[in-house]
């Protein structure tokens, strides 16, 4: 990031907290916000969104002064918040990009299947939508370490056009189309709508007209508390520690694959090996 700076020193702002995002630059508002909203529970995530949000900025424009002066306190700030990062717990997970890049997929896998959950079990809320949108996002956010894999890549394709169509159809009143029970694939990948109107908004809709059967209450809505997770205990952030939970993940969806041709001895052997790799863990997690 720090290549930017000598032209962008240049055109530096004299008043930050009144610097306005040029309409140029507005695809990158929602990784802003969730830089925003992670800030305090999950700094190593939302340093991620920021840093992500940057670089997309200076790529769709670097040369105006509109966007200069908007990206150059980002970019200060970014320098900063890696500082302090540094000193603290999650310097193993900020000095490695591939430790890095495992951790913001385990956040973004854990989030998409917390509303895989929730749609599966047909609990249509708008927490539900703003778990797949985020875990859409954060799947962009992990491209700036390479392309996604396969399955990430059809994660974020399936979140992005999953949490459009709950979404129309909460705003709408109508019931949403029930998941397969694995992935389910939209027959074309919507366009991205990065916009402050896409974000899902709780006030837009707050008041849907929900026909027969359309399974939306108060008491079907999860709080703000269930969308959370504790932040990693730091035992659990070491380079040793996710390539011993990365390559568990790995055992864990070859078993899958092997029980999908009735390999029940090749499963079973694949998910004996995930558990040894991360038995040693279990007392970090409670």
């Amino acid at each position: 990031m720090s290549q930017y700076k000598p032209y962008l020193n240049a055109a530096r702002p004299s008043r930050i907290s009144k610097m306005s995002m040029p309409k140029i630059l507005s695809p990158i508002t929602p990784y802003l916000r969730l830089a925003n909203e992670m800030e305090k529970k999950e700094k190593v995530i939302s340093y991620s969104c920021l840093f992500y949000a940057v670089e997309e900025g200076l790529r769709i424009d670097s040369k105006s002064k509109e966007s200069v002066d908007f990206l150059t306190p980002k970019i200060d700030y970014l320098e900063k918040k890696k500082e302090n990062l540094l000193q603290g717990e999650a310097a193993d997970i900020i000095n490695s990009n591939d430790v890095l890049s495992v951790y913001i997929e385990n956040y973004a896998c854990k989030l998409f299947d917390w509303a895989n959950a929730k749609d599966q079990e047909s609990k249509y809320t708008i927490a539900l939508v703003k778990g797949f949108f985020t875990a859409s996002l954060l799947f962009d956010v992990l491209t700036q370490f390479g392309p996604l894999s396969n399955e990430d890549s059809e994660r974020r394709k399936y979140a992005r056009w999953r949490s459009t169509h709950i979404n129309k159809c909460i705003q709408e009143g109508e019931i949403p189309d029930a998941p397969e029970s694995g992935i389910q694939q939209p027959s074309k990948e919507p366009e991205p709508q990065l916009s402050n109107e896409t974000y899902p908004n709780s006030e837009k809709m707050a008041n849907p007209a929900p026909k027969k059967d359309l399974h939306i209450s108060s008491t079907q809505t999860p709080t703000e508390s269930s969308m959370e997770y504790q932040s990693t205990d730091p035992r659990l952030c070491t380079k040793e520690a996710f390539n011993d939970i990365s390559i568990a993940t790995k055992n864990c969806n070859y078993a899958i694959s092997a029980l999908q041709f009735d390999k029940i001895d090749e499963a079973v052997s694949y998910l004996e090996k995930a558990k040894s790799r991360l038995t040693p863990y279990l007392k970090y997690t409670i």
